[in-house]
């Protein structure tokens, strides 16, 4: 797949150490390790971590073309904390770089020549007016290209019509299943079951698929008014951050592989669970270590 990312690029800060993350970012090194060509769009800003994030990208086959610096704003951070379970939480500053995207006509131009299959995006970085107007943009130039809505509520950092607004605009949905109860909330929506909610948003927003990651307990997909789960790995938990992002890179591999939906979650699944047995948000990986998952159930 020719692929468009755009979102946050930032590091994750956690008690002793740092890694460079955003989910977009990550996912976007996922995707281009299965093979698939990247352009991400970002910012960063004048200073150490920016110079890093600038070395990293061009480091791991990624293309540093796109990503603008926003001069008197510091390249993104997050604190991160991580509670008894396992699960992370996150301390998010702004206004930083990521905030503030941008691209010339050139740049532009260059992108609608690149003639992409799929355009991803996320919630945080679309808070901002700048980002906001550029996704709107892009998506207007690019009628034929799908939109993927990875949602990644954080937070503070999302508002009801603006998830109503990328909802209307995607074409394939993907959350974890506790932002599902976050959208029952949101919409005055009873609370219900994955299999319920699936069909009620894929019916309100016309998309064409949602996909719901459950932690150790897989998945749930809906596409083409068919419900599935798939089992997950349990695996150590060493970091969370970022497993969802791989998630998502394996998924969609997995469909423009046109891989029945049972083998493309597996894979995804594996990639996920691989993720969290690592340290960082985009671990190294192999793809044979991949295959050769095993779960401890």
């Amino acid at each position: 797949m020719r692929i468009i990312s755009i979102g946050e690029i930032l590091f994750d800060v956690y008690d002793y150490d740092e890694h460079i993350g955003g989910a977009p970012f990550n996912y976007s090194v996922h995707i281009n390790r299965l093979g698939h060509e990247v352009y991400f769009i970002s910012a960063v800003g004048e200073d150490m971590r920016g110079d890093r994030a600038l070395q990293y990208i061009s480091d791991h086959g990624l293309s540093t073309k796109f990503i603008n610096i926003a001069k008197g704003y510091p390249t993104g951070h997050v604190g991160v904390v991580t509670d008894k379970g396992g699960q992370p939480s996150y301390i998010i500053d702004r206004p930083v770089a990521y905030d503030f995207p941008s691209l010339t006509s050139e740049q532009i131009n260059d992108i609608i020549s690149f003639k992409p299959d799929l355009l991803y995006f996320g919630t945080v970085q679309q808070m901002s007016v700048a980002a906001k107007e550029l996704i709107c943009t892009l998506i207007e130039l690019l009628p034929k290209t799908k939109c993927f809505y990875d949602m990644n509520l954080r937070d503070g950092h999302y508002t009801l019509e603006l998830v109503k607004e990328l909802l209307k605009v995607s074409s394939i949905l993907k959350l974890n299943n506790e932002e599902a109860q976050i959208c029952c909330e949101l919409f005055d929506k009873k609370s219900m079951e994955l299999k319920n909610f699936c069909k009620w948003i894929v019916d309100e927003f016309e998309l064409e698929g949602v996909c719901i990651t459950m932690g150790p307990d897989g998945c749930a997909v809906y596409f083409n008014g068919e419900y599935f789960e798939s089992p997950g790995y349990q695996v150590e938990i060493v970091d969370p951050v970022g497993a969802g992002d791989a998630f998502a890179a394996g998924f969609l591999h997995g469909l423009s592989k046109n891989w029945k939906m049972n083998k493309a979650c597996d894979f995804a699944n594996r990639l996920g669970a691989l993720n969290i047995k690592k340290k960082g948000a985009i671990p190294d990986w192999m793809i044979e270590e991949v295959f050769s998952l095993k779960s401890n159930n």
